[in-house]
């Protein structure tokens, strides 16, 4: 985010720092089409494996993304308690790089997707 020095008492630098208000709203407010946020997933964002230790990767397989409200981000998961946290940063810097939004916050949320046999009982073994 741009640095913008006023003056309150000069009155100096105002419509400096009201153009950088428009610009950083605009940033905020800027919508990511699902089929670009899923091309970088795929291609960029997504594909370094999550670090963790032995099938942590494996683990917490991450499918898709979308954008929730207009500044976080929701990527769909097998497991988001597997998830690192030093990964979500990654994806976040990330994503300010290749979409242009510097200073953006990029929350990102985790969400699991439903296990289509968790209605299924366990056999006795």
């Amino acid at each position: 985010m741009p640095i913008v020095a006023v003056s309150g008492l000069m009155g100096e630098g105002i419509d400096r720092l009201m153009s950088a208000i428009e610009e950083a709203y605009a940033i905020w407010n800027r919508r990511v089409p699902t089929a670009s946020l899923n091309r970088w997933f795929e291609h960029g964002g997504g594909c370094q494996p999550a670090a963790g230790g032995v099938g942590a990767a494996a683990e917490a397989e991450l499918h898709h993304a979308g954008q929730g409200a207009a500044a976080s981000f929701i990527l769909f998961c097998s497991r988001a308690d597997a998830v690192p946290q030093s990964y979500l940063r990654y994806l976040v810097n990330s994503l300010r790089e290749i979409f242009r939004a510097p200073g953006h916050a990029g929350a990102i949320a985790l969400r699991e997707k439903a296990n289509p046999f968790a209605h299924k009982r366990k056999r006795p073994s």
